[in-house]
């Protein structure tokens, strides 16, 4: 079942003189909130592909090794969740996708599925969608009919048929899906949690910040909340939703902030190579270089930042997304 209404943050009360009780900040450190997550939880990851991930939050996920993490995730994943399975964190996956796109398969989430070390449900996106409406709704289950006459219905672990008290055809109920820990990227949020994603695949960051039990967000920016009472249509996720915000500049490299920054291919092509070298067990120790160059012993953002190229980098990460 699906988180109740209890469950949420709640708006400010208003007392007899109709003035609300004074709010408060929902920013905290990047220790106090990676605190929240615990091995073996189920976390749930916003953005899709190479967009809007939040790796900055994951990058201290693997540096704490918080292991047996069941994980789950937008349509599509690729290097947040590569990176934690090459560090041995991942348990199981319910994630339609994970890819590279044109440099290749997942490395690391190959050679662990193929090795027996991460099981891989067979599901597909409907049933993410579906699984996170069901919870954000507070519904035992959601109703889905597409998958009629496909094998998926063999493997799928989420589903069940079922027989509507309308209509004269079986069809399927997808469980909720409530993560315990839901970790997001955006552009920016006020001070309160209320999120600007400029992404196009917020709509999937809307559905998780509803289903999760505890959702936290990592902002390139923390804004005024004059700024987002200016223009409040651009809040894509309201503050009710929101539990922990922190600030973390690039906080989504090597994956793109929509309207900041592009996603940064060469790096990502980098660790696709040493992820690679791993697998096919010709040089595993670039991977193990890897984490420890740019996951272990960088001792915060900036440091890592510097690593990855610095200002020219950043500035030309800049550029490349005004040009999109």
């Amino acid at each position: 079942m699906g988180r109740s209404q209890t469950d949420k943050p709640q708006f400010p009360d208003t007392g007899s003189l109709g003035k609300a009780n004074k709010r408060s900040t929902k920013i905290a450190s990047v220790d106090e909130v990676v605190s929240l997550i615990k091995p073996g939880c189920k976390l749930g990851l916003g953005g899709a592909l190479h967009e809007s991930r939040p790796i900055a939050l994951l990058r201290e996920v693997v540096k704490r090794r918080i292991g047996d993490l069941s994980l789950y995730s937008g349509p599509v994943a690729g290097y947040d969740v590569d990176l934690l399975i090459g560090a041995g964190l991942v348990k199981e996956t319910f994630i339609p996708a994970i890819t590279f796109e044109s440099h290749g398969l997942a490395p690391n989430f190959r050679q662990a599925v193929e090795g027996g070390l991460v099981k891989a449900h067979i599901l597909d996106v409907l049933t993410v969608v579906g699984g996170l409406m069901a919870a954000g709704l507070g519904l035992p289950f959601f109703p889905i009919a597409a998958l009629k006459g496909t094998d998926e219905v063999k493997y799928n672990p989420l589903i069940k048929k079922f027989t509507p008290p309308f209509g004269d055809e079986d069809i399927y109920a997808v469980q909720p899906i409530v993560p315990d820990v839901v970790l997001l990227h955006a552009a920016e949020s006020d001070p309160f949690g209320n999120i600007r994603n400029y992404g196009a695949f917020r709509s999937v960051d809307q559905l998780l910040a509803k289903a999760g039990k505890t959702v936290i967000v990592s902002v390139d920016k923390i804004v005024s909340p004059e700024t987002i009472m200016q223009d409040p249509y651009r809040t894509t996720i309201p503050c009710v939703y929101i539990h922990k915000v922190v600030e973390i500049p690039y906080g989504a490299h090597p994956t793109a902030s929509p309207s900041i920054y592009s996603m940064d291919d060469d790096h990502i092509a980098d660790y696709w190579q040493a992820a690679e070298l791993k697998r096919t067990g010709r040089n595993p120790e670039v991977f193990k270089d890897y984490l420890r160059r740019y996951v272990d012993e960088p001792d915060s953002i900036y440091r890592y930042l510097e690593l990855v190229g610095g200002m020219r980098k950043l500035v030309e990460l800049e550029k490349e997304e005004r040009q999109l």
